[in-house]
């Protein structure tokens, strides 16, 4: 159909253009685009019932994921707009609520009313990858065009935005962040009506609520250059509040999601500053914050950040927050590196692979591994993310070697870190523990009884 439609648009033009010229092919988009409008609202309005318009609407939100997910959304959505009533009368003759009808309409039946498909994809849960059928808008433009159809033709926005706040406490981090970018996308019409309604009330909320106003900046920082300042100024006001902790604790998220992508060095400074605020739930939100500036950021950078860390650490206001900062980017932030013969990429830890080729990295990284071994306050934490490393490393030579070279230099000379090592060693090892890691804890032994020898 879209095959004739280009045809006679082009056929139309090639017959006023006869004997005058060439064809005006800005004319023919204007032709085409302007049938693709009035498609698009033909096929909207003839969804007709609230149910296959809910389906519509979740399936624009959550294009791409998994079909249960965008089902399971759909039916959350449905409910906010007709809420079971208690009983439901109906004559004889007549068939009970389609909520009473699960099995109306096929996944096909839906998927031809949508104009939609399904694909073969792999996703990433919180257990590893695996298979699914993802489901998707055949016209990629629909999305968006659904969306603001929804948003600004229905009187529907306190049920949206009521939607979008279940989806933003979602078990699925994925779908989590979906929330919070489409709350960007629907800030980018009616910036200063969810400002006082949803960023400013959700900047001092729960924390799925607090990332989520974090996404929504980012989004309208990334998509529109006019409102730059309008975000910097909400930021500020939260940044500055130290009566407001939680707002301060939003203001770190957005300045690593938002303000990072503009000025990544400005960003740093500025979370840098708010390091000095004695609340945990700021300095998780500085963890975090970091974590996405280093995202995809040069090795110039990330020394920098690091070397930054570990010169913190004797300033007693920021001690403990960089402490905590550095187990949240060495717990998570990874790396893909390709391995000599093997097909599939090894995921190393991303601060121990930018030590292998960055000796100010090196140095930084092994005090700050000292440092948090060492002191009081993080123990467990430590323990746990040294495990993770150590485990990450036992069935690869190359990067095994790069840890016990950050082992050596965080034991040389220093008998109290030379214990605390050979205590990890030892249980690792252990009977008890139920995942071993032979290997990694027969090295760090062999290194940890080298610096002993005179």
């Amino acid at each position: 159909r879209l095959a004739a439609w280009v045809a006679a648009a082009i056929a139309d033009e090639a017959s006023a253009a006869r004997g005058a010229g060439e064809i005006d092919i800005p004319r023919s988009r204007d032709v085409m685009s302007r049938r693709g409008a009035e498609t698009f609202d033909i096929w909207f309005t003839s969804l007709g019932d609230t149910q296959s318009r809910c389906f519509a609407v979740a399936l624009a939100f959550l294009n791409g994921f998994p079909y249960d997910t965008v089902a399971r959304g759909a039916r959350a959505l449905y409910r906010r707009f007709d809420p079971r009533p208690y009983m439901v009368m109906v004559p004889a003759h007549e068939p009970p609520p389609d909520g009473q009808r699960p099995f109306l309409l096929s996944r096909q039946d839906w998927l031809h009313r949508l104009q939609a498909r399904i694909k073969e994809d792999e996703v990433r849960g919180s257990h590893g990858k695996s298979r699914a059928e993802a489901v998707e808008y055949r016209d990629e433009t629909y999305p968006h065009r659904v969306i603001r159809r929804a948003w600004s033709d229905y009187q529907a926005q306190d049920v949206l935005l009521g939607w979008l706040g279940d989806m933003a406490r979602d078990r699925s981090e994925q779908v989590r962040i979906v929330a919070g970018k489409a709350l960007g996308l629907l800030a980018l019409w009616s910036f200063d009506h969810l400002s006082l309604t949803i960023l400013e009330p959700w900047a001092t909320g729960e924390r799925h609520q607090r990332e989520a106003v974090a996404y929504a900046l980012m989004v309208v920082t990334a998509h529109d250059p006019s409102l730059h300042g309008n975000v910097k100024t909400l930021i500020s006001g939260w940044y500055a509040d130290p009566r407001k902790p939680l707002a301060q604790a939003t203001a770190a998220r957005a300045f690593g999601l938002a303000r990072g992508a503009i000025d990544r060095g400005e960003a740093f400074k500025a979370l840098d500053k708010l390091a000095t605020v004695d609340d945990i739930r700021v300095a998780i939100a500085i963890g975090d914050a970091i974590a996405d500036l280093l995202d995809d950021s040069t090795a110039s950078f990330a020394c920098q950040v690091l070397g930054s860390l570990a010169g913190c650490l004797e300033d007693r206001k920021k001690s403990a927050t960089v402490q905590l900062v550095f187990l949240i980017l060495a717990d998570t932030l990874v790396t893909p590196v390709a391995t000599g013969g093997q097909a599939q990429e090894a995921s190393w830890p991303f601060l121990l692979h930018l030590a292998t080729g960055q000796p100010p990295a090196r140095a930084a990284l092994a005090r700050l591994w000292k440092r948090v071994i060492n002191g009081g306050q993080f123990t467990d934490e430590a323990f746990q993310v040294m495990t993770q490393w150590a485990a990450a490393t036992e069935p690869d030579p190359q990067m095994q070697e790069a840890f016990l070279r950050l082992i050596r230099a965080i034991s040389a000379g220093d008998q109290r870190s030379q214990m605390i090592l050979a205590r990890y060693a030892a249980l690792w090892a252990s009977d008890d523990n139920l995942k071993p890691i032979p290997g990694a804890s027969a090295a760090v032994q062999a290194i940890l009884d080298a610096e002993r020898t005179p």
